[in-house]
């Protein structure tokens, strides 16, 4: 099942419409200092679902958990609509973007940022996880990012890691996207990284060009398998050099504060 995410950063303005009434704003806003190079969006359209595929049963219909669609907030229906194999996202180009969501058996934080621009959910699935990211620019672009992406402090670029030892996570690495006017642009996706460690997870940006991620060896995990914030963590840092990105000890990437 998905790991729980720990809260340090909301992705890229995702707050304006969420699961219930009385969800915080988000705490950082990504992706602003691009709005106004955006392209103007079509005139509303409604998400067209007779335009998404229609899957047939196959080998794997028996582990399937859900028969009924996946639910969206209610002010979310008028760019969304379900049945129980696909999700239909009303882009803002005019079009619809086709999501095929068979094995995502639940969803949570289902989120719109304020601009419109991005919609992102957290999943969990048959012995699966992962957390959709869709920007709705142009004709519309799905990213799964295995967890929640933290934004750069310009919000032109986005980050995540997730790293399972069963793989079940959609990532298992760490993945760079750039925030384009249009769309999202993969920098980096590492998946080698250090061994023998668990509960990964994002700690913070520092500038554009470097952020610090952290696990726990597992070795210090406490015998109920379950690291605290006591848990020792051993810290790294993800740093562009050139044209690549590479993940080293805290010690030789970017400062940890």
């Amino acid at each position: 099942m998905r790991k729980s995410w720990l809260a340090m950063a909301t992705l890229a303005g995702l707050a304006a419409c969420g699961t219930g009434e009385n969800q915080p704003a988000a705490a950082a806003t990504a992706a602003s200092s691009v709005a106004a190079s955006s392209p103007k969006a079509a005139p509303a359209v409604r998400p067209d679902l007779a335009r998404c595929e229609k899957f047939k049963p196959d080998s794997g219909e028996d582990l399937r958990q859900r028969e009924k669609p996946l639910s969206f907030p209610p002010s979310m229906a008028e760019i969304v609509a379900t049945d129980r194999d696909r999700i239909a996202v009303a882009t803002l180009g005019g079009t619809t973007l086709c999501i095929d969501v068979r094995w995502q058996d639940s969803i949570e934080d289902a989120t719109l940022s304020k601009d419109g621009r991005f919609l992102a959910w957290g999943w969990d699935g048959y012995e699966s996880y992962g957390y959709e990211l869709i920007d709705r620019s142009g004709a519309g672009q799905e990213i799964d990012t295995g967890e929640r992406p933290v934004p750069s402090p310009s919000g032109k670029r986005l980050a995540s890691v997730e790293w399972s030892e069963s793989a079940f996570g959609s990532l298992n690495g760490v993945l760079v996207l750039q925030v384009l006017p249009q769309g999202l642009k993969e920098l980096a996706r590492i998946e080698d990284l250090p061994g023998e460690m668990a509960d990964w997870r994002l700690d913070a940006w520092h500038g554009e060009e470097c952020f610090a991620i952290s696990a726990v060896r597992w070795a210090d995990i406490p015998d109920d398998g379950e690291a605290t914030p006591e848990t020792p963590r051993q810290h790294f840092a993800v740093a562009r050099k050139g044209d690549r990105w590479s993940v080293a000890p805290a010690a030789h990437g970017c400062p940890l504060q």
